[in-house]
């Protein structure tokens, strides 16, 4: 019994994950103000790369790229040189979020998050890809300090939260 309960939860677990990058979570800032846009996976299989896109700059270089354990600017889009950042460069915990700092109205759009994952002889479960998604207004105003509110994406992850704390309540 044992067994099936840490599968249950584990699947519940995988679950919460899935629906917090499912459809994309709208995020409000203000001109001036730095966004952290929330992108969490998991580190236990060999990271391929991580990008991050905008899909309207119609171009081939990223918001964001990371391949071979470091940072490539050379595939940056010039309009976020030196204005990105990720929240943990070592992604410890599966932390893939990026800082957009200094926000203007140009940076209003849909933004993605793709994490590629290896697979190896040792590793042949590996999942190929992990996707998420915001969509980003930008506001004109008084220039603000510190980080645009992302409430969607907490009350998002609470409900989700909560809905699983039920589930297992009343299944065990």
């Amino acid at each position: 019994m044992h067994y099936f309960k840490s599968v249950f939860f584990t699947l519940i677990v995988q679950g919460i994950i899935t629906a917090a990058c499912g459809d994309p979570l709208k995020v409000q800032a203000q001109s001036g103000q730095n966004v952290l846009l929330k992108c969490l996976g998991h580190t236990h299989y060999p990271i391929e790369a991580v990008k991050w896109l905008k899909p309207d700059l119609r171009s081939d270089h990223y918001v964001y790229f990371y391949r071979e354990k470091r940072p490539v600017e050379y595939y940056q889009h010039e309009d976020f040189v030196g204005r990105v950042e990720l929240r943990d460069p070592q992604m410890t915990d599966g932390d893939f979020s990026l800082i957009l700092k200094n926000v203007t109205i140009n940076d209003t759009g849909r933004y993605e998050c793709e994490i590629s994952y290896s697979n190896t002889e040792r590793v042949k479960q590996a999942p190929s890809k992990l996707y998420c998604s915001f969509d980003l207004k930008v506001d004109e105003g008084p220039e603000g300090s510190g980080f645009a509110s992302i409430l969607q994406l907490e009350k998002h992850l609470i409900l989700t939260v909560s809905i699983a704390t039920v589930v297992i309540l009343i299944v065990f």
